[in-house]
This record gives structure tokens, C-alpha cells and sequence, in this order.
């Protein structure tokens, strides 16, 4: 099972919520860090934050897998913005 690393984010895969890898730009790897209020922490391989951080105009959603699964991939551009304000408390 994989978990969202965010604070106080339950989400996890099978949750329905796409489970999105860290980008490996440090850039923007800054910026995601910076938005989750965690610019300390360094992400592995297996970390993983879950789409209800991200905008919907953030994924490109025209693919797809058969006739009716949508893959669902974050735009090269895509920075994590939706918190809610207890996501900044302490880590789970």
C-alpha cells in the first residue's frame, strides 16, 4: 500500500486519489517541498503525494488505458497548492 506524505493526508492507493511521484528537478522538487511546508525533508523513491494537493487543470487527463480507465498524469508544470490548514500541524 502506498500513502500520501503530505501532513495529515489519509489518502492511499486504492483510495481512487492518483498517487503522483516527486519530480526530480530540483526546482521544482523545491517548489513542491516549499508548498507542502516541508523544504527540510527529502523525498525517496517510494514517496508519493496523492492528487487532492494538485488543481485539476494540473493533470492532462487525454489519456487513457482501454475504453474507459483514465490515466490521469500531472503537466510537467504541475505544483502542489491544495492544503488544508491541519496539513501544516505535525507529520502523521
Amino acid at each position: 500500500m502506498v500513502y500520501s506524505v503530505a501532513y495529515n493526508c489519509a489518502n492511499e492507493s486504492g483510495s481512487g486519489r492518483s498517487m503522483d511521484s516527486f519530480p526530480q528537478y530540483k526546482t521544482r522538487l523545491r517548489n513542491w517541498l516549499r508548498n507542502m511546508n516541508r523544504e527540510q525533508w527529502k523525498p525517496t523513491c517510494p514517496s508519493k503525494l496523492c492528487g487532492r494537493h494538485f488543481e485539476e487543470w494540473m493533470f492532462d487527463n487525454s489519456s487513457s488505458v482501454g475504453y474507459e480507465k483514465k490515466i490521469f498524469i500531472l503537466t510537467e508544470d504541475a505544483v502542489p497548492a491544495k492544503f488544508n490548514k491541519l496539513d501544516d500541524a505535525e507529520p502523521k
